[in-house]
């Protein structure tokens, strides 16, 4: 038999029978004592109905996931809920909980582990001797010797910010994972990375294993008054399952806060839904969708299986505020009020009237193009003299003519209305809505693909961003 097995259960009163019934048949295939097995039957039943009635107050609806792994003296008994949060208990942090009682009584260890929005993790281990000889177990298929289980990786894992002299380990990290497709392209370079960690541009955070490091998890700082992007993740083949991308995440989140930058983003790959639920896990959400955000290769490089894409890729671009947004001044622009109102909602920030104290900031007229992604950027900031004559200028630089897509950003502390409608009369249209860009301003993202990109294959978690590409590609019909 395997030496670990795992089990979500709903967390219904159900819970309690089923979570038993695989107790009863795991301790008795490990060969387990009636009376040791009774004991984990009887703990395991006791940690079950606290999360059913504890933790989800009985309502039913959220998951459990529990989880049995045999060592060499017993088992160590795992039980991971979302449900009503708890304070650190067990240990040197004092007793467990009313209702826990029973995890001291009967196990040894005893340990509860708030995980933030992550939920929270009981875990114990119960003295059971057994005849079994337990053989190490591959990782996902990686046929490595490093990996340890989930209960012993707990007291080798150190979670750690990145320092300058990080920046190698850093590099061969993201080429084991990637080969050399990864869109952001200086992470390759040991020497652009080191001084980035060193002057603060990049704040990375890092999960290590006896001294290796097996995660990586970015901040990419643009500026006290921008929002700054979370990305970069990536995790050994070999360590994952073990949860190690939401403690870097939970750690990158905080470094963010305590700096001070109003917001947060990240972009996340349609071509599957991994990364997208964790950025949404983080409490961002779907504030734009870019359709030709990526090349096939960084595609392939995010595929599990299938054919080599042959066109560009989806992005969405997810959002997290971290000061408060209650009062932003946005000009709604009648072609996109609906749109902007439903995602500023969704992100959380609130609208109100510009009073006139943000001056324009003028018209970006060339952008080179973008080495990682081909796209370049061009933005309007206020009233245009000549709205066609400007924006021909714009599509004529050499950024915007050599791009795979082009973006044009519209600050909304000014109207826009009217380059808009010259923008989509030159093949422009919807992305979304991109809080605490630029100057720390909310901007309109239109887009314009100029190479082929792949629509029947984007995959999108949040629900807004779903209603977010409908419209997008209605927008583009229109355009079209």
């Amino acid at each position: 038999m395997l030496g670990r097995v795992s089990l979500t259960l709903p967390a219904s009163p159900s819970a309690v029978d089923l979570g038993v019934d695989l107790v009863r048949s795991f301790t008795q295939q490990a060969g387990m004592a009636e009376e040791d097995r009774t004991r984990v039957q009887t703990l395991v039943a006791a940690l079950l109905q606290f999360s059913v009635t504890e933790s989800y107050e009985g309502r039913g609806d959220g998951d459990i996931e529990l989880e049995l792994e045999l060592d060499a003296t017993g088992v160590t008994v795992n039980v991971h809920d979302w449900g009503k949060p708890l304070r650190r208990a067990g240990g040197p942090y004092g007793p467990m909980p009313t209702g826990l009682e029973v995890t001291e009584e009967l196990g040894t260890g005893a340990r509860l582990i708030n995980l933030a929005n992550e939920g929270k993790r009981i875990i114990l281990h119960v003295d059971a001797p057994h005849p079994l000889l337990l053989a190490a177990q591959p990782a996902d298929g990686a046929n490595d010797g490093r990996r340890l289980s989930r209960a012993q990786v707990e007291d080798h894992l150190v979670i750690r910010y990145a320092e300058p002299g990080d920046a190698d380990r850093i590099s061969e990290l993201l080429w084991h994972g990637y080969s050399l497709l990864y869109a952001h392209h200086h992470f390759y370079s040991p020497t652009w990375l080191e001084q980035a960690l060193a002057d603060g541009s990049v704040r990375s955070t890092l999960a290590e294993v006896d001294g290796e490091v097996v995660g990586h998890h970015a901040l990419i700082f643009n500026g006290a008054d921008e929002a700054g992007e979370t990305g970069v993740a990536l995790i050994d083949r070999a360590w994952r399952g073990l949860g190690l991308f939401d403690l870097m995440f939970e750690r990158t989140i905080a470094r963010a806060i305590e700096s001070g930058i109003p917001a947060v983003f990240g972009r996340a790959s349609c071509a599957h839904l991994f990364s997208q639920k964790g950025e949404m896990k983080e409490g961002y959400r779907a504030a734009a969708v870019e359709l030709c955000a990526i090349p096939p290769a960084m595609v392939q490089a995010q595929l599990v299986e299938g054919a080599p894409p042959q066109s560009r890729g989806a992005t969405v671009f997810y959002t997290r505020p971290l000061a408060d947004a209650s009062q932003r001044p946005i000009h709604l622009p009648e072609r996109y009020r609906a749109e902007l109102e439903r995602i500023a909602d969704h992100i959380g920030i609130g609208i109100a009237e510009p009073d006139g104290s943000l001056t324009p900031l003028g018209v970006t007229l060339d952008s080179a193009v973008d080495v990682e992604d081909s796209s370049s950027c061009l933005s309007i900031s206020g009233p245009l003299d000549d709205p066609q004559g400007t924006i021909d200028q714009m599509l004529r630089s050499e950024g915007a003519r050599k791009a795979d897509v082009v973006f044009v950003d519209l600050d909304l502390s000014q109207p826009s209305d009217i380059a808009i409608e010259h923008l989509r009369l030159n093949g422009f249209f919807l992305a979304g809505l991109l809080h605490a860009g630029h100057a720390g301003r909310d901007w309109l993202r239109l887009q314009r693909p100029q190479a082929d990109f792949e629509l029947d294959k984007v995959q999108i978690a949040d629900e807004t961003g779903l209603w977010l590409f409908d419209r997008i590609q209605q927008d583009l019909a229109d355009v079209s």
